[in-house]
């Protein structure tokens, strides 16, 4: 019996964003405001010194924080969604999590009034506050932003869990790793998953193939063509795949990225693509039927034995998908 191994990327893939860029940035702004007040409001004078914020009128602040708050937030918004280079601008409020933003925003902006300036604070303050900041978007409640998953995935996840075939899988690339998990909890996916590997835990980020090894290593029962990643990032999840030497499937339905996917397309072709789940049943009933092929064969089969798809023969039907390794003489 034909088994296979789904690994799913997580944001542009799993689920998304529902949220407006303008209505993500401010809602994290106010979050990370109101945290960064009661962090330093239970901090001792000495502490507050060592960030640079012993001039906080602290007492006016919790006064009036709602104005305070919107201040700051407004600035903040401004800041960011005023970003040239959106990419850079999601970057760092999504992957980052604003915490340099969030620096250079509060003192330019200087909303409490206290007259400082980034040029004010010593190295050590400045990574000092950065840190305080960086803690913060660890926290919990600092984990705001809506996302929702996409049409029809919950109904195909429920199928293929209970299909003892299948088995499903997480790989995604984040520096918060509990906020991701959080993410994939809040839309109701989590339970369908037998592994989850985030990068920020193990050390390594897609498109290195070691972050897929580790997968491997907890599926030994799957052989490379009876695993596929599906991700939105042809540089990252499908490089990340071609490397790892398994299948490839690329989402297209809302990517981080278009103009750099199809860009990279010429160098990292997609063995299939993906525009809404509603073709994945035909698309996994493909590569089943490819694997049982191979299985077959009774072979050692290579799926990319080079890192272009024009240096290599494509191996998208089964009567060319094995290819024998040369032994050696």
């Amino acid at each position: 019996m034909a088994k296979f191994l789904l690994i799913f990327d997580v944001g542009q893939t799993l689920c998304y964003n529902c949220e407006t860029y303008e209505e993500f940035t401010h809602n994290q702004s106010v979050v990370l405001y109101r945290a960064f007040i009661e962090k330093i409001s239970n901090m001792s004078a000495a502490e507050v010194d060592s960030i640079g914020m012993s001039t906080l009128p602290l007492e006016k602040i919790v006064k009036d924080s709602e104005n305070y708050e919107k201040a700051f937030a407004a600035s903040m918004t401004d800041t960011i969604v005023k970003f040239k280079d959106l990419k850079n601008a999601n970057y760092i409020s999504k992957e980052v999590g604003l915490d340099s933003q969030f620096i250079k925003t509060l003192l330019a902006a200087d909303p409490f009034h206290c007259g400082l300036a980034e040029s004010q604070l010593s190295a050590e303050q400045l990574e000092a506050l950065k840190a305080v900041a960086k803690g913060l978007l660890q926290n919990d409640k600092c984990i705001v932003a809506k996302y929702a998953a996409f049409d029809g995935l919950k109904e195909l996840l429920a199928k293929y869990q209970a299909d003892p075939r299948f088995r499903l899988a997480i790989c995604t690339n984040t520096s918060y790793a509990k906020k991701q998990r959080a993410i994939v909890h809040q839309c109701g996916l989590d339970h369908f998953f037998d592994a989850t590997i985030v990068s920020s835990e193990v050390g390594v980020r897609k498109p290195n193939p070691e972050i897929l090894n580790l997968l491997k290593a907890q599926y030994p029962q799957f052989r490379d063509y009876q695993i596929c990643i599906i991700g939105d990032m042809v540089d990252r999840d499908i490089l990340c795949g071609r490397n790892a030497n398994v299948r490839t499937l690329w989402f297209t339905q809302k990517q981080f990225d278009a103009a750099v996917n199809y860009k990279k397309l010429k160098e990292y072709e997609p063995d299939f693509t993906l525009s809404q789940y509603a073709q994945l049943p035909g698309i996994v009933e493909l590569m089943l039927r490819d694997a049982e092929y191979l299985e077959g064969q009774k072979e050692d089969c290579l799926l990319y034995t080079s890192p272009s798809p024009r240096d290599r023969q494509k191996s998208r039907m089964p009567s060319s998908a094995c290819k024998k390794k040369k032994k050696k003489k």
